[in-house]
């Protein structure tokens, strides 16, 4: 048991160092710059989709690097349908990833990341049998803390599987406008922005409003429920 504790700690002392020597390499002035951060990615050549996935992987863990200007970038480097892809994988295992430090250490970490007052907010507002329906809207608010709902969500009822799907409806679709304005700002095409942020918009409002049909629905029938 403590040579498990040990490796444990070892392996978290690794990842915080990978971590804490990428962003030291790229600056937090470069993270922070949407040409700047452009540019830097651009210069890995076939290795920028590494480059970014890695970084925008990154912003997920740690909160001062901005995601709207990261997110905006893929779109600007890969366009549309290959910056959605790579944003959405990165952002994807990063939530996955602070669902699990918030299941397996509870509020020993959460300090780390949020305030205790707003711990307390968030923790009562995902709590409860309302707790997957106040995610997903959450998720569908512009500047909501989406990362740290994640490490939250480890800290309630909140499942693993309804967490994997509450993410790919409720926040892995805000990487394609993020891809598209992105995309658009680059190439002058605004029309992707209004067209995809519409559409976005007005899809998960649908889902959202419909949401105790659908949970109704499916405790009614023979598919298996789909927030469960």
């Amino acid at each position: 048991m403590k040579r498990k504790k040990i490796i444990g700690l070892l392996i978290t002392a690794l990842i915080l160092a990978l971590i804490a020597y990428f962003v030291y390499k790229i600056g937090f002035s470069t993270l922070s710059n949407q040409d700047a951060l452009t540019q830097y990615i651009r210069q890995y050549g076939i290795y920028a989709p590494l480059a970014f996935f890695i970084i925008q992987f990154l912003q997920v863990i740690i909160a001062p690097i901005p995601g709207n200007i990261t997110g905006l970038v893929g779109g600007a480097v890969f366009g549309i349908w290959w910056g959605f892809a790579l944003n959405a994988a990165a952002v994807f295992l990063g939530s996955l990833l602070m669902f699990w430090l918030g299941r397996k250490y509870g509020k020993k970490i959460t300090h780390h990341f949020i305030d205790k007052e707003q711990l307390e907010k968030y923790e009562n507002k995902l709590s409860g049998k309302a707790g997957r329906g106040v995610m997903f809207g959450l998720f569908l608010v512009p500047f909501a803390p989406d990362d740290v709902l994640c490490l939250i969500a480890g800290l309630t009822n909140i499942s693993f599987r309804s967490f994997v799907l509450i993410m790919l409806f409720g926040r892995l679709p805000s990487s394609l406008i993020t891809s598209a304005m992105g995309a658009g700002l680059y190439s002058g095409h605004i029309g992707y922005i209004v067209l995809f942020s519409v559409i976005y918009y007005a899809v998960s409002f649908l889902i959202y409003w419909k949401y105790d049909k659908i949970v109704a629905y499916n405790r009614t029938s023979n598919i298996k429920r789909i927030f469960t």
